[in-house]
């Protein structure tokens, strides 16, 4: 995407149904439709909506169904998709992330990001140390 190109970004708001990954993601569908856009945002935990209770029961591996439905959105839409959803934690099965991915057209992941939790609150969310993105540009298209 050549640099001072116009972007047209689908910011996909709805309330998601507390604990129902499925229902969650068929309501994301729905909502993208035969629309277009250059990138798919989606909110926070769209897939689950949920909080500290439920979080260990809902995470998903890391080729879960929240990642696969991003995968798949960017390759039949040509565009990127951004999403959150609960991860799995390979560390501490206990303290599930909550993980950012970004697709490209091609469906390739070009960036992931743990969340980072600053509160002093006690909460079963594990800061995690490191940030992993991708080494290029997140909107280079060849």
């Amino acid at each position: 995407m050549p640099l001072g190109s116009k972007i047209r970004l689908a910011l996909v708001q709805f309330s998601p149904k507390e604990g129902d990954i499925e229902a969650n993601l068929a309501i994301a569908k729905a909502l993208c439709g035969k629309k277009k856009a250059d990138v798919w945002l989606f909110p926070h935990l769209f897939s689950s909506a949920a909080g500290a209770r439920d979080a260990r029961r809902l995470a998903e591996p890391a080729g879960g169904k929240t990642p696969e439905f991003l995968r798949q959105l960017s390759q039949e839409k040509n565009s990127y998709a951004i999403g959150s959803y609960l991860a799995k934690n390979p560390r501490d099965a206990r303290r599930p992330l909550i993980r950012s991915l970004a697709y490209n057209p091609e469906g390739v992941p070009v960036a992931s990001y743990d969340q980072i939790h600053l509160s002093s609150i006690p909460s079963i969310f594990r800061p995690e140390r490191s940030f992993r993105s991708s080494t290029s540009s997140l909107f280079a298209r060849p």
